[in-house]
Formats: C-alpha cells, sequence, structure tokens
C-alpha cells in the first residue's frame, strides 16, 4: 500500500512540475510582448517628439517662418494681445 502511495505522490509531483513548467512558459512569453510593446511605445513616443520638434522648428525659427512674418506684422500694426514665454 506504501508503494502505490509513493507512485501516486510521484506522479502527482511530475504532473504539477509539467504545470509549472506551462504556467512558466506562458509568463515569460507574456513578459517578452511587454517588453516588446513598451519598446515600441517608446519608438513612437520619440518619433512624436521628434515631429513636435520639427513643427516648432518650421513655425519659429528661420528667416521664413511663420512667427517671423507674424512678427512683422506686428511692427506694421497689427492687433496682438499675447507674447511668447
Amino acid at each position: 500500500m506504501k508503494l502505490i502511495e509513493s507512485i501516486w505522490k510521484l506522479e502527482k509531483q511530475n504532473k504539477n512540475s509539467a504545470e509549472i513548467a506551462n504556467l512558466a512558459g506562458q509568463m515569460y512569453d507574456q513578459i517578452i510582448k511587454s517588453i516588446n510593446i513598451l519598446d515600441d511605445s517608446e519608438k513612437n513616443l520619440m518619433k512624436a517628439v521628434d515631429n513636435v520638434t520639427s513643427a516648432k522648428k518650421f513655425i519659429k525659427d528661420g528667416r521664413g517662418s511663420l512667427y517671423n512674418k507674424a512678427e512683422e506684422m506686428k511692427k506694421l500694426g497689427a492687433n496682438s494681445k499675447k507674447e511668447l514665454n
């Protein structure tokens, strides 16, 4: 009877080990997927920041910028209440 009990106990341990290995694999896959999503999000955020910087340069910097043209109009008498920070 003890022998049968030991065999069942060992079989249960083997089954639990297989389940643990399966769960560990699923956890690893979820970790990798999460890291990949975070990496993609970081790239997209950096691209968005680059786009904002480019748009600001286009609007504000350079001789032909929209800001410089608006400044010229202000000097010519355009009514304005706002100033750049």
